[in-house]
């Protein structure tokens, strides 16, 4: 059985509120139980008949099990499964339990579509208007607008950088190695930065959030929990759904937050139709974009 010990956190966890009532079980319970207690990094990503068919129990007996342990359903138990291993689970556990689970491609397609428009049905109903009215408020207004995101997170700081110095002035998308990094030694409390990190957290793009919130800036983070390291120097957490898929992190919820900022800070931005048409008359001039006579 996987070390417990290494897994424990201040209050109970899902893996300790398992071992803990082992003996309270039926024999069908007890199954599932151990299995999950010595596959919890493959459980994260099984379906309840995935789960079923390994443990040799009816799929019925796994939905109970949740219940039984205080959730609403299994999707909730994996749920709150994947909110405690998503900082443990290495990439290469991610990447064999994916090859283990599924070997279709397109049940693979299938299944991060369907946790796709779980997490956007996330949003819908749980993000906080707010404190989303707020990003866009601070996005508009403050002097100097900072992004920050590495790795796969760069490419939602890129795309979000990219719409935003179409519609207004003094926008820095830092990577670390770019020209815009040295620009946040500039930064005052003015100024916002925002930041993008999912699990496994990086340490590059805390370090760069807690200097901008020490410099007393305003602190943006869009992160998927409270507990994330992010949020204790934000002054605005935006917190998404984002369920664990393989190797690779599911942007898709974050690239439907932010796409919803852009939108927003040009429709509050009176300037930003003109400050586009402005650049599509130079765009048309170098040639940049493929014209077509019919239009």
């Amino acid at each position: 059985m996987n070390n417990l010990e290494d897994l424990n956190t201040s209050s109970e966890n899902i893996l300790e509120k398992i071992d803990n009532n082992l003996d309270c079980f039926s024999k069908t319970h007890r199954k599932i139980a151990v299995y999950i207690l010595e596959n919890y990094d493959k459980a994260v990503f099984q379906t309840s008949s995935q789960l079923a068919k390994l443990c040799d129990v009816s799929e019925s007996s796994v939905i109970r099990f949740a219940n039984a342990i205080d959730y609403d359903g299994y999707s909730d138990m994996q749920k709150e499964l994947q909110n405690f291993l998503k900082e443990k689970i290495t990439v290469t556990q991610r990447l064999e339990s994916i090859s283990e689970n599924t070997s279709d491609e397109m049940e693979i397609l299938y299944n991060v579509l369907q946790k796709s428009v779980s997490d956007i049905n996330w949003l819908i109903h749980n993000i906080n208007e707010n404190t989303f009215s707020k990003v866009v408020e601070l996005l508009s207004n403050s002097k100097r607008v900072y992004l920050s995101g590495s790795r796969s997170s760069y490419s939602v700081t890129y795309f979000l950088g990219l719409g935003l110095k179409w519609i207004r002035d003094d926008v820095f998308v830092l990577d670390g190695i770019n020209r815009d990094f040295d620009m946040l030694s500039k930064i005052e409390p003015d100024d916002v930065l925002l930041s993008v990190s999912l699990p496994r957290y990086l340490n590059t793009t805390l370090e760069v959030h807690e200097y901008a919130y020490k410099k007393g800036a305003q602190t943006i983070c869009i992160t998927d929990t409270i507990t994330s390291p992010l949020v204790k120097f934000s002054t605005v957490p935006l917190l998404i759904n984002n369920e664990l898929l393989s190797f690779s992190d599911n942007l898709i919820p974050v690239m439907c937050v932010v796409t919803g900022i852009l939108n927003s800070v040009a429709a509050k931005n009176s300037g930003s139709k003109d400050k586009i048409k402005h650049l599509e008359t130079f765009w048309n001039e170098l040639g940049i974009y493929q014209k077509y006579n019919n239009l």
